[in-house]
């Protein structure tokens, strides 16, 4: 299955990280409205694989952990936000 614009970037630092992060927060969607003015547009999944390994132990052992953060494009009511035009019909 393909999804339009998604990408996978592997981050050797918490830097890497943070700036795959703010390419992908750039990317979205927003609209403001009168209740909202950054209202997201478009839904956006940022998933962190973290991979780690004691530096004390000398065992190989390696913790595999997962955090996704979503956020779902935002489902206003129409009437309250006065939405008009492409807005409203995002909405």
């Amino acid at each position: 299955m393909l999804v339009k614009g998604l990408q996978q970037n592997i981050c050797d630092s918490e830097e890497d990280a943070l700036n795959c992060l703010f390419e992908g927060d750039l990317n979205r969607s927003i609209r403001g409205h009168v209740l909202n003015s950054c209202s997201s547009r478009s839904h956006c999944v940022f998933t962190i694989n973290i991979e780690s390994r004691s530096r004390v132990e000398s065992s190989d052992k390696v913790v595999h952990s997962k955090l996704s953060l979503v956020d779902l494009a935002g489902s206003e009511r129409t009437k309250k936000t006065q939405s008009v035009g492409v807005v409203l019909k995002e909405a």
